[in-house]
């Protein structure tokens, strides 16, 4: 079964964690990277996942492009930090509103 659609995709939920307090995923634009910011070291985070955490370990799951292409674009999000273009990426996602199911009829994108 699938889990149910988030109406608000770019709002952090707090998941569970072994440490007893919940965790909201990072704003790449805004967090800093305890495990590091460069491309290598944001990889090996992917690749590894953070224990105790609902980040899981993605190395044979993802190809190795795939994982080093997720690695790329999170490193441009952390280089907007503290940008005005940060800025209006949040405004542009946080503005877009509840997600709604298209019409049946309509064409797929």
């Amino acid at each position: 079964m699938l889990p149910a659609r988030r109406y608000e995709p770019y709002a952090a939920i707090p998941k569970p964690s072994d440490y007893g307090v919940p965790i909201v995923p990072p704003d790449f634009t805004f967090n800093v990277m305890r495990s590091g910011e460069k491309v290598a070291d944001i990889a090996r985070t992917i690749a590894a996942g953070v224990g105790g955490t609902a980040m899981p370990t993605w190395k044979g799951v993802l190809p190795d492009d795939d994982l080093w292409a997720m690695a790329h674009y999170v490193a441009s999000l952390i280089a907007l930090r503290g940008s005005p273009a940060a800025d209006a990426l949040h405004a542009r996602l946080m503005g877009q509103g509840p997600w709604r199911a298209p019409a049946p009829d309509s064409p797929a994108p």
